[in-house]
Formats: structure tokens, sequence, C-alpha cells
């Protein structure tokens, strides 16, 4: 405890210097006739005018049995040595009234007072009071009732120094700045009290070395203390109150602090105590509030309020029963130890926050009525505990970080009587999600389904943490990125589309048979000595859809899509022989592609255009047989879109792939008018994408996509005119894929899809040739349907062809 600057007293006839050998005698007497010097004092019989500028003034001393003193305007004074001002009373009252704004210096106090009698003591400045090297207004009082109304205050050690240990009330009200010395034995306020209520009322700053405000009160009264302005105790206490045998302590207060308390209320008294807060209450190494109080208190903080203190203990309480009401708009920041008793912390609209740094513990019952627990501040620093029952329905914000499967917690020792509490996170991952689940909130009590709800769900990378549920322990709120009791993981919207951008892509890769290609019909060997083949310039469209049914997908995704392919192209014949040609072909082309995904996350969508070239080379044998190689260079741009959590865009993501193929077959004549061509094709096609950032800023990267088909088939052909313009044709095909898997990267969490590995298809179409001039033109369509073979039905496509030649 500090020394009391009660220590220091001082008493009038052994300190003040007399004006005159006449005024002294005036004092002694209490009577005579005083002449107006500057800066002084004048008149008899108790009652005094105080007059004149301020000066190289002397200590006016002036005492009675009962004293009066007013001032002219104009007074001043200014003391180089001892008192400014000093009043004494030895019979009844004792009064100063200055409401001319005059200023008041002493070397020692600026104002002293000193009341020994029975009546009451009344002091109003309304200028500037200053004590250099000690009190600048100090009074002792043993009377009945005590009033003080000062203004501005500047002193060397306390700035308002009151001891009343009289009968009556001590009211204290300084509505200018009251500034104590910088030492850490020194208050701006400090009052002792032994009479009935003690008021002190401050509407502007106050500031002490040791405390702003530092009261106590042995009497029998309430305390009230009421502060509008700022108060500082840089050394110990805002504001200090002992309220050690009266009734009620009451303190309304704004912006305090204090180097180890805020706000320190002692109350041993009968009554309760009441502390009402609307500004922020800072303390130090101690505590924001310290309620050392062994009856009922109540702590309320309004919008505005915001209690915390370095250590990170916001609010400490004794042994008595306690409620704390946070409203909306008030912010408590740290701990909370509500001691002994029947306590509850209620947080009705407003915040509970967890200092930087530090934990955050509630010794006592939590009501979250509509408030904020709130321990973001982007890092995984906060685990809350909550040593008592637990009610909810407001909100709880943490930060969460997916990556190292971690989380702000909020731990309750006791029960959770009501639920309703919405959990709110923040992602501050820094790499990627792994799907794990994440401990929110334990309960060593009782809690039940609904206690807890998920705001929203959070998405990071691939994965869709939706889902809050009480544990198999029934004690522990687990965050999870799971669907049902299945355990499967629960992917965003997107993460299915980032899975079948690869698969979207080889359906556009994929090269066609030469006879798709082309169309130049294998009739069967023609007339003459020529080989009956001739090349022309042709351009075809295809058109399809293919609906496909994973056989195993990570975000367990499903597709159709449509696509289109225009090409033009021509071929050339290199090698001409009796037996054989060779023929060289060239083609580009463009096409597009739409993929619609539907996965039990939500749905996505990807548009592709893509670019072709391509080479091609046939070697034809007389025979009928042949074996046509292609090559095939693409390009794509790939827009995504998806609904749902997490909804967004991703535009103009680059890829580019290859195809090859190699294919041979032989033409059987079965009759002049029907022939079978059996065919067998092996297609190889890779396609790769740039890395790019999701609409929710994962990071994608697409493995290579690589399909390895093997085709074998048969093609029937039948003409159906008898100049054989026109043929129609029937095509059956067996194929399986031995690379039937694609996979992407998305923030380092693995999306794989695989197909089923047999299909089939059948086929049938018709072309028709006809001359005009010198030119012969052809047309072909075809119509082709495919399905798994593996689980016929569930993967299928259908395709169209048409197709134009001319030639030259």
């Amino acid at each position: 405890m500090k020394s009391s600057p009660f220590l220091m007293k001082e008493r009038a006839p052994l300190t003040h210097l007399s004006v005159s050998a006449s005024i002294a005698t005036a004092l002694i007497s209490g009577y005579g006739s005083r002449q107006a010097y500057a800066g002084s004092c004048t008149g008899s019989s108790g009652t005094y005018v105080c007059s004149g500028v301020a000066g190289a003034d002397s200590t006016q001393s002036l005492s009675a049995a009962s004293l009066t003193v007013t001032t002219n305007p104009g007074f001043g004074l200014n003391v180089g040595s001892g008192l400014g001002l000093s009043l004494s009373s030895t019979g009844s009252q004792l009064s100063f009234t200055d409401n001319n704004t005059s200023s008041i210096t002493g070397f020692a106090s600026g104002l002293y007072a000193n009341n020994t009698g029975t009546g009451a003591t009344s002091i109003t400045t309304t200028g500037t009071v200053t004590g250099t090297n000690y009190n600048g207004v100090y009074v002792e009082h043993s009377g009945t009732n005590l009033t003080i109304n000062v203004a501005t205050i500047l002193a060397g050690h306390n700035g308002i120094n009151v001891n009343n240990a009289g009968t009556g009330t001590t009211s204290i009200t300084a509505t200018g700045t009251v500034t104590g010395g910088s030492g850490t034995s020194y208050s701006g306020v400090y009052v002792s009290h032994s009479g009935t209520d003690l008021s002190i009322n401050a509407t502007s700053s106050v500031l002490g070395g040791y405390s702003g405000i530092y009261a106590t009160n042995s009497g029998s009264g309430i305390t009230s203390i009421t502060t509008t302005g700022t108060v500082t105790g840089t050394g110990y206490y805002g504001i200090y109150v002992n309220h050690s045998s009266g009734s009620n302590l009451t303190i309304n207060a704004a912006t305090v602090s204090g180097g180890y308390f805020g706000i320190y209320a002692t109350n041993s008294g009968a009554g309760d105590t009441s502390i009402t807060v609307s500004g922020t209450i800072m303390g130090g190494t101690s505590s924001g509030i310290y309620n050392n109080t062994s009856n009922n208190s109540t702590i309320t903080l309004n919008s505005g309020a915001a209690v915390s203190a370095t250590s990170g203990t916001a609010i400490q309480d004794g042994s008595g029963d306690t409620t704390i009401t946070v409203n909306s708009g008030a912010f408590i920041i740290g701990s909370v130890d509500l001691g002994g008793g029947t306590n509850s912390l209620i947080l009705n609209g407003g915040t509970l926050k967890a200092a930087t740094g530090s934990a955050l513990v509630v010794t006592g019952n939590v009501t979250n009525s509509n408030g904020i627990m709130n321990f973001q501040n982007s890092a995984i620093d906060t685990a809350a505990t909550i040593n008592g029952n637990f009610t909810g329905g407001g909100q709880l914000l943490i930060d969460a970080d997916f990556t190292a499967d971690t989380a702000d917690t909020l731990t309750v020792t006791g029960n959770v009587l009501a639920g309703g509490t919405q959990i709110s996170i923040n992602d501050i991952s820094s790499g990627a999600a792994t799907g794990n689940d994440i401990t929110l909130v334990s309960v060593t009590g009782t809690t039940v389904n609904g206690d807890f709800i998920l705001a929203s769900s959070v998405v990071n990378g691939a994965f869709n943490y939706n889902t809050l549920i009480l544990g198999a322990t029934g004690h522990d709120w687990l965050l999870k990125s799971v669907v049902g009791t299945t355990g499967e993981p629960v992917f965003t919207p997107f993460a299915s589309g980032f899975e079948a951008i690869g698969l979207s892509l080889l359906t556009l890769e994929t090269v066609s048979s030469f006879a798709d290609r082309t169309r130049s019909r294998i009739t069967g060997i023609s007339s003459g000595d020529e080989a009956g083949f001739d090349y022309p310039v042709w351009m075809r469209v295809i058109g399809g859809k293919r609906d496909i049914d994973s056989h195993s997908s990570t975000t367990g995704a499903n597709f159709d899509t449509t696509h289109w392919l225009a090409q033009l192209g021509t071929d050339f014949i290199l090698s001409d022989t009796a037996s054989s040609q060779f023929v060289l072909g060239m083609n580009a082309g463009y096409g597009r592609a739409k993929t619609n995904v539907s996965a039990t996350a939500g749905n996505s969508k990807l548009d592709t255009d893509n670019y072709t070239v391509g080479l091609s080379g046939t070697w034809f044998i007389a025979n009928g047989a042949y074996v046509d190689f292609q090559a095939q260079k693409s390009w794509y741009k790939t827009n995504l879109s998806a609904g749902g959590v997490g909804a967004g865009n991703v535009n103009d993501i680059d890829g580019d792939g290859y195809s090859v193929s190699v294919e041979a077959g032989h033409l059987i004549a079965l009759s002049d008018t029907l022939s079978i061509t059996p065919q067998a094709q092996i297609i190889y096609s890779k396609v790769n994408m740039d890395s790019f950032i999701g609409a929710n800023a994962e990071v994608v990267k697409l493995s290579d996509s690589k399909s390895l088909k093997a085709r074998m088939g048969a093609e029937l052909n039948k003409q159906i005119t008898e100049n054989g313009s026109t043929h129609a044709f029937v095509l059956a095909n067996v194929i399986r894929e031995f690379e039937d898997e694609t996979q992407v990267d998305v923030s380092g969490a693995q999306l794989a899809n695989s197909v089923d590995k047999w299909s089939g298809e059948l086929g049938l179409g018709l072309t028709h040739a006809w001359d005009k001039g010198s030119t012969q033109y052809e047309l072909f369509v075809a119509v082709t349907a495919g399905s798994s073979l593996s689980n016929i039905g569930d993967s299928r496509s259908v395709e169209g062809e048409m197709g134009f030649k001319a030639h030259f």
C-alpha cells in the first residue's frame, strides 16, 4: 500500500507568512479592517472580499469562527513562498466562493481550508487553482456537510486533497482538468471521508501519478463516483474506492486507465455495488476492473465501453454475487474471474474478446444472449475456458487453420444449458486443407445437438467444411468436411469441376477413325488399272453428347458433355503405283465442349473452346488393305463456373494437348455391292493445363491427363444404287481404355476420376455422290451410339457426323 498523502499536514499558523503586523493582529483577533492590496483580501467580522490582480503576492490567511470569503472580478493571487490562500474556521461554517474565474497560485498549496468547527464547509472556484509544490485544493473538515466545486486544478502533490472527519456528507464536483503530481504517491483527487454520503463528480480529465481518483469512505452513507472525462492513474489506480462501512457503492465511469488497475472497488459495507461503464477501461499489470466485494454487485457495460488490461485479465471479482452485463456495442477484452458466490456474465448483444496472445478464462456462468464471443485475431492463440455453465444463443467467432487442423477453442467445464450459438470461422490457413476434423468446442458436462450451429460453411481448396457435429464421446463439437454418416468428404462444387477438366479435354482431344475422318468410301477395287481412290478437299462437322457415370470419383461427380467439332482438310497423293498409294493429309478444326458436372456438394460447368491442327498419312494397298497414321495438336481455353458454396467463375484457363493414332484395316468384298472392313486402331492422347488460382484462392494443378485406347471393329458397306452413287454402312466397335484415370491437385488435395475400361459402339450412315460439270461432290451422314460394357447404360454416348467433299 502506498503512503497516504495525509502524512503531510498543513497548518496555517506554522507555514503562513503575515502580510503585515496589522494583518497578523487581525488574524489573531478575528476582526478589524483590511486595506485592498494587489491580490489581497479585505473585510471584517468573518466576511472578506478578495480583490486585485495577481502579482508578487503574499499568502492570504483568513480566519474566523464563521468565515465567508468571496472575490471581485479580476482577482488573482500568485504567491512565491508558502500557501496561496489559507482559510480557517473554528466555530461554525466556512465558505469560499469565487465566481470570477480567479487564478490562485501558491508555492505550497493553492487553496487550503480547515474547518474545525461544527458547521458546513463550501468551496467554489471557477478559475485555475495551482499548488506548485503541494496540493491544489486542500480541505480538512470536521463539521457537517462539505461541498467542493472547482474548475481547473494543478498541483505538485494531490490535485484535490480532502479529509472529512465530520458527521455530514462530502460532495466534490470538478468541471475542469484536475492534475496531480507525477510522483508515485500523488492523486488527481484524494478523499478520506467518515461522515455520511460521499459523492465525486468529474466532468473533465483527472490525472495523478499514483491514482486518478483515490477515495475512502468509512462513514455510514453511500459512495457515488461519476466521471465523464478521462481518469488516469499512471502508477497504480485509475479509480480506487474503499467503501468500508456504509450502504451502496455506485461508480459511473467513462474512460479510465491505471498502471495496475483501471477501476478498483472494495465494498465491505451493508449495501450493494454498481459499476457502470460507457468508455474504455484499461488496466495494467493487474486488471481492468477489480470488484472486491462480498455483497451483491452489478457491472454494466454500455455501448462504447471496452474493458481490458495489459495483463490479459479484464475483470476480477470477489466473493459476492456478481452479474456482469455487456450490452450491444460494448466489449470485454480478456479474461473474467468472477471469484466466489453466484456469478454470471451476460453478453446482451455485447462482445467478449480474447486479448492478443493471452488465454481467455471466465470463472463463472456465461449467458450469450445475442452477444458475441470473438476470438478472431488471425492467429490460433485463444484457448477460452468457461469455468461454469454456458447458456448460448449468440455468436462465437474463431480462427481456424485447415492446413494444421487447429482452431481457437472454447472449453465449458459445466453444462450447456441452452443452445443456438452460431459459430463463424475465419480461415487463416497457410496452405492446403487436409479435410480432417477440427475440434472447436469441448464440454465437460452435458451438451446436446443444436447447442452449437455452424453459421456458414467454409471453403478451403477442394474441401467444403459444412458440418458441425457432436462427436462420439458426446462432449466435443467437431467441424467436419463429411456428408451424413458415411464419412465421405464434402467437396466444393468447384472441386468437382476441377476434377472434370481432364476428362472434358480428352473428350475433345481424341481423333476419329480413318473412315470417319474422310468418308472417302472404300467400295472395292474399281474398274481399270487405277487403284480406284481419289482424294478431295473435305469438311465435316461432328456433334454429340456423352453421359459419364464415373467408375470412381473423389468428389462423387458424374458428367454430361455436349461437344461439336468442325474440321476442314485435304489429301494429296504422294506415291501412286499399280499396287499401292500413299496419301498425305492435313486438317484444321475448331470445336467447343460444354460439360455439366453434378456432385453431392453442388453443380459446376465447364465451357471449353479448342483449336486443332492435324496431319495424316495413309498407305493403301490394291488388295483393299490400308494403314493410317494421324497426329493432332490442340489448344484449349476453358471457363469454369460453380454455384452453391463458394460460387464464382474462373475464366480463360489455358491448356493444350496432342493425339497420335495408328489404324489398320482390310476391305473384303463380299459381292459386287457389299463389302466389310475389319479394322483395329490404337489412339494415344495427352492433355495438360496451366496451373491457375480458383475462385476461392485454390491452387489448381492438372496432372497430365492421358488416354490410351485400343479399338477393334468392322464396317459393313452396301451399295444401294445401281450407279454406285449411294452407299449405306453400319459399324460396330469394341474399345478398351488403358489409361482410365485423370487427376488434379487442388491446393494439395488429390482429386481423381476414372471411367469404365470397356465400351462399345454401333453406328450407321449414308453417303451420296453426284457430278456437276467436271466436279464430283459427295455428302455423308453418320450416327453412332455407345455405352459402357462394364455397366451397360451407365455411361453412354450419341454422336452425329455430317460431311461434304468436293473432287476437283
